[in-house]
C-alpha cells in the first residue's frame, strides 16, 4: 500500500509517498480501500511540528493519531 508520511518537520516539503505492507485487520475489524483523502489544517500543523500532538517521525498523515 502507499502512504503519505512525514519524514521531516518542514511542512509539505517533508512529505514522502512510501510503499508499506498493507495492514491485516484483526478480529472485529475491516479493511477499507481508500482512493482519496483530504488534508485539513491540523494535519498541516502536524507536518510542521506545530500541533499539540507530536508523533514520532516518520508518521502517516491523514489518519487518527490515537
Amino acid at each position: 500500500m502507499r502512504a503519505v508520511r512525514v519524514h521531516a518537520l518542514t511542512g509539505p516539503a517533508g512529505l514522502c509517498v512510501d510503499e508499506l505492507e498493507a495492514p491485516t485487520p484483526g478480529a472485529g475489524e475491516v479493511a477499507i480501500d481508500v482512493r482519496a483523502a483530504g488534508v485539513n489544517f491540523p494535519e498541516v500543523l502536524l507536518s510542521y511540528g506545530r500541533y499539540q500532538f507530536k508523533p514520532a517521525l516518520p508518521f502517516k498523515i491523514g489518519r487518527a493519531h490515537v
